[in-house]
């Protein structure tokens, strides 16, 4: 997987983030996930991976649910991405191509599922990101 620079496209794609608020009822979504959603929509995979990230950072059990579709992403390396943060998440061993094994496991497990962190699943740039804080600003920051 490569090692991708996302301080460029934050503010970019931040500015889109506006948009979650107005589906927050609808989706009846956590507020960060309803944010996170978005960018997990994004047409550009740096902007889902961005997504998985939120999701992580702001861990509860829809995170687990919202991940879990990217698992299917056309691009590898967000189907990679997503695969580790459901490992982070979880601390199932499942790979990115266990797409099958992972809805299951979350069906037989979403009722009681309780989130506990595995950090050492995530790939090094996350580690690097989660020390330094969130990076998620508006446009004008």
């Amino acid at each position: 997987m490569h090692d991708l620079s996302f301080e460029p496209a934050i503010p970019i794609l931040a500015g889109k983030l506006g948009s979650a608020y107005g589906c927050l009822a609808a989706a009846n979504l956590a507020p960060i996930c309803a944010e996170a959603l978005p960018l997990l929509q994004n047409s550009e995979p740096l902007g889902r991976m961005i997504g998985l990230q939120v999701l992580y950072e702001n861990a509860n059990q829809q995170s687990v649910e919202l991940a879990l579709p990217l698992l299917n992403d056309p691009v590898p390396g967000v189907r990679q991405e997503a695969a580790a943060t459901l490992r982070a998440l979880t601390d199932e061993p499942f790979t990115a191509e266990q797409f099958t094994e992972w809805n299951a496991w979350w069906a037989r497990n979403k009722t009681h599922f309780v989130v506990l962190l595995h950090p050492e699943e995530l790939p090094p740039r996350f580690h690097h990101r989660l020390a330094n804080g969130p990076h998620i600003s508006s446009p004008t920051q």
